[in-house]
């Protein structure tokens, strides 16, 4: 039993020092330009483990997301089986891994990759949303109609992405090449100095008028249809 133990551990120690290999390299040279060899050598494993472990290298991506997202479903979850906290006390709980290390945490790190990813290759993030962000939604949703007597704003319960859009976006302006002061001073500014008021008015805002589709054209389209990456609207896959 305890060999077991032991070489179970070293198997977990040796899959997480492979996800934080392709986070590095994936983070310095994008999806595309990402090797596994380089991925391998710098976890310190064989290229070999990296297909005994994840497949290929889509199979890796979709593994480094899990690490960050599933984590957040299991917490969405705890939290919505708390009755107690109010509605922006269990929002400020969610976006809590976000927005550690002043949003520059292994969460938000990942967070912007996919997003960031997600605007070249749509295909490569859309069995992840519908595996785990999508879930997380519908819990929001249900958090939305437990808190009914706060009275959020209804296009909230219509759209639940809303409700963290304003950090997400905050989160995703690195995408762009902001700097890091600048991105942190931002996170901060979003988490901490926004009451919730002012929060609820960015979401309605956000609600009342779907963004412009992607080259410059003005149809408008249902808001749900659209996912919010730097401050540029894309639709979800």
């Amino acid at each position: 039993m305890a060999q077991q133990t032991k070489c179970r551990k070293k198997t977990e120690a040796r899959r997480e020092a492979i996800l934080d290999a392709a986070l590095e390299e994936f983070a310095a040279k994008g999806y595309a330009g990402a090797r596994m060899e380089d991925i391998a050598r710098r976890a310190g494993v064989a290229k070999g483990t990296l297909y005994l472990h994840f497949g290929d290298k889509e199979g890796l991506f979709n593994g480094l997301a899990e690490s960050a997202f599933a984590p957040m479903h299991s917490l969405a979850k705890e939290i919505l089986d708390d009755k107690t906290p109010t509605l922006r006390e269990k929002l400020l709980r969610f976006c809590g891994p976000m927005l550690d290390e002043q949003g520059c945490s292994r969460t938000a790190r990942i967070i912007r990759l996919v997003w960031a990813e997600g605007l070249h290759n749509p295909k490569l993030v859309a069995p992840f949303y519908h595996g785990l962000v999508a879930p997380i939604l519908e819990l929001h949703r249900e958090n939305l109609r437990l808190a009914a007597h706060e009275h959020p704003h209804p296009a909230l319960q219509r759209f639940p992405q809303l409700l963290v859009s304003p950090i997400m976006q905050g989160l995703a302006r690195d995408v762009q090449g902001q700097g890091p002061a600048r991105r942190e001073g931002t996170v901060y500014r979003l988490s901490r100095h926004y009451p919730a008021g002012k929060i609820r008015d960015l979401c309605i805002r956000q609600a009342a008028a779907p963004p412009e589709a992607p080259g410059g054209c003005r149809k408008r389209v249902p808001a749900e249809t659209w996912g919010f990456h730097a401050g540029n609207a894309v639709r979800l896959p």
